[in-house]
């Protein structure tokens, strides 16, 4: 008969001694770094993420619209767990970061998958553009897959 103990020990012995996060840094020059945004009026907006003004990102902020997560089954914007997001939608920006070039789909799923999934095909693709001002947060939580392409890990 199992134990809890025997039980805690198996989910124990499950877990990968790493988070299942990572992060890094990547030098950008200022031709790769390029945004390009649309402004509320309809017209380009274009800046240097290496370089960008304090004018520059006010303009980026001001395009953006309030973002929401679906809490409750409703649309939230401010409250215990978000405060301050605003983003773009995909089919508003373009970047000239080419993920793939700068080897950062490759170092992700080295750091992320392993065992049969460490050599699986990984895509990137843009969702949308988050940006947030100072005292703005999004609390950790889990994303919803928005795709069947997406590798969900279970333990």
């Amino acid at each position: 008969m199992n134990t809890t103990q025997d039980k805690i020990n198996a989910v124990r012995g499950a877990v990968v001694k790493r988070p299942p996060f990572c992060s890094g840094v990547v030098n950008l020059d200022d031709n790769s770094s390029k945004l390009f945004y649309e402004r509320q009026d309809k017209t380009a907006g274009l800046l240097s993420l290496t370089s960008a003004t304090t004018a520059q990102l006010e303009a980026l902020n001001h395009a953006c619209l309030p973002a929401t997560f679906e809490f409750d089954g409703r649309g939230v914007s401010s409250g215990p767990y978000i405060k301050g997001r605003r983003k773009l939608g995909v089919d508003h920006f373009a970047t000239k970061i080419d993920l793939h070039a700068l080897d950062i789909v490759k170092m992700v799923r080295k750091e992320l998958l392993e065992g049969p999934n460490q050599n699986r095909l990984s895509e990137a693709e843009l969702y949308e553009l988050n940006l947030y001002d100072t005292g703005s947060f999004f609390k950790a939580h889990k994303d919803t897959p928005r795709s069947e392409n997406v590798l969900v890990a279970k333990v």
